[in-house]
């Protein structure tokens, strides 16, 4: 009888623990498959960290990844979850990695042809040049938006991450069809012009190829429609048959076929354009049309053609945007400011132009730096050359401009942040970061480490 009874207690305390595991299983089988990975997944926690959010300093700081996204950002006194795989970064600065709104980690894409803005500019990246890749990640560089460049419709920008490959080499793809880039740098004032007269006559080819497209659609609809009509007509014809002669069949069959030869022209489809398809893209404002362009006067027509065609523009370059300054915050545009490899030299004083950030501030632009594509190393650059830039601002901080504004102008949600919820790309950085002497010695990606000195 004990032993009967010491059964059905432990049968009894038993049952809400399995109840316990039952409710568990049915919640976790209810969550997104990315949530229930990161709840049983092992975080990384970065501890004794110096963080800057803002205005506001975090030391000594604890940072919690969990899978590919920062789970928490703590102050002092935080401890770690259990099980966490935890890295002393003995008092280092943690930044969010860099991301080069304006790079050069590639080829020239071909942009020859009618295909010019199909070309896609991350078919030319290099992933097995390992030291110019690693030069940037050293250098705080995570993400990339590699420009096409070359001709006036130069090819289609693409943004790309520099994570190891499953296959070998570096580079995830994030979008491959980030811009449509547009060189209106080089050559003389009638070339450039030239240049512009060709990027604006493809837009209207572009809206020409979509109203043929329409046509013919419409054309096909009506089309079927009268097929469908003459079926009909054709089937009640079939029936008053049955009950004819022969001689009548024979007679029926050549009005079937005096029917047949007067029915309706089948619309012939159009020839696909891919380059007219990638620009009806940015027609309908789903990718800006990036255009190259350091003097005034170039940044002015550029303008013209977004009023012209309602489209998104960011400015490459920009070396005098401070000049139309008033006239990029009435169109909405962006400048993605870089260092001046090919120098603009001022009318009057012979010298290199320097961007008027300050003028840039004060009518409301937004700007971000990028390495530019003159160098294929340039990316190693970019937060010196937004540290350089920011200190002509009263509003802009170089590490914000390189990783937060860098992902606003580049539309990657959640990427160069430093929040709950944001992108676990990362950089530990041994030194001031972008001082002379600073260097990384970590960096993640994903959550993953991708570098380590």
């Amino acid at each position: 009888m004990r032993n009967t009874r010491k059964a059905e207690s432990a049968k009894k305390q038993g049952l809400p623990l399995l109840k316990w595991f039952a409710a568990l299983a049915c919640t976790v089988g209810l969550w997104p498959a990315a949530a229930s990975a990161q709840l049983f997944q092992r975080p990384t926690v970065i501890e004794n960290a110096r963080v800057v959010i803002g205005d506001r300093v975090i030391e000594p700081a604890m940072i919690i990844l969990r899978g590919d996204r920062i789970a928490s950002v703590r102050g002092p006194g935080a401890e770690a979850p259990e099980r966490a795989n935890v890295i002393d970064a003995a008092g280092g600065a943690v930044t969010p990695a860099l991301i080069d709104a304006w790079g050069g980690l590639a080829r020239s894409p071909s942009a020859d042809g009618e295909d010019a803005a199909a070309a896609m500019a991350h078919e030319m990246f290099d992933p097995y040049a390992d030291v110019l890749i690693r030069d940037a990640l050293r250098n705080g560089v995570g993400t990339v938006h590699v420009s096409a460049r070359g001709a006036a419709i130069a090819g289609t920008g693409s943004i790309i991450r520099l994570k190891p490959r499953d296959s070998g080499g570096y580079g995830e793809v994030v979008r491959e069809v980030a811009s449509v880039c547009v060189d209106l740098r080089a050559g003389t004032p009638a070339e450039r012009l030239a240049r512009l007269s060709g990027v604006r006559q493809a837009l209207r080819s572009a809206l020409d190829y979509r109203e043929t497209a329409e046509v013919y659609e419409d054309s096909l609809e009506t089309y079927l429609d009268e097929l469908k009509k003459l079926k009909d007509e054709s089937d009640e014809d079939g029936d008053d048959e049955d009950s004819e002669s022969k001689t009548a069949e024979d007679d029926g069959k050549d009005e079937d076929t005096e029917k047949k030869d007067s029915g309706p022209a089948k619309p012939e489809r159009p020839r696909t354009d891919r380059n007219a398809e990638r620009l009806l893209q940015v027609h309908d404002r789903e990718i800006p049309l990036r255009i190259r362009a350091d003097r005034s006067a170039d940044i002015l027509n550029a303008l013209e053609i977004g009023d012209e065609f309602n489209i998104d523009i960011i400015i490459e370059g920009g070396a005098e945007s401070g000049l139309v300054a008033s006239a990029i915050a009435e169109h909405e545009a962006t400048v993605v400011l870089a260092p001046q490899t090919t120098p603009v030299f001022d009318r009057e004083t012979r010298r290199p132009t320097t961007p008027d950030v300050a003028a840039l501030d004060a009518a409301g632009v937004t700007w971000t730096v990028g390495g530019g594509v003159d160098g294929a190393r340039a990316s190693r650059g970019v937060l010196l050359a937004a540290k350089s830039l920011a200190g002509r601002s009263d509003k802009a901080d170089a590490m914000g401009l390189v990783t937060r504004r860098a992902g606003e102008v580049l539309g990657l949600d959640g990427a160069g942040a430093m929040r709950p919820g944001a992108i676990a790309d990362l950089v530990l950085w041994a030194g001031e970061p972008g001082a002379p002497g600073s260097r990384v010695m970590r960096m993640w990606l994903d959550g993953a480490t991708v570098y380590e000195r």
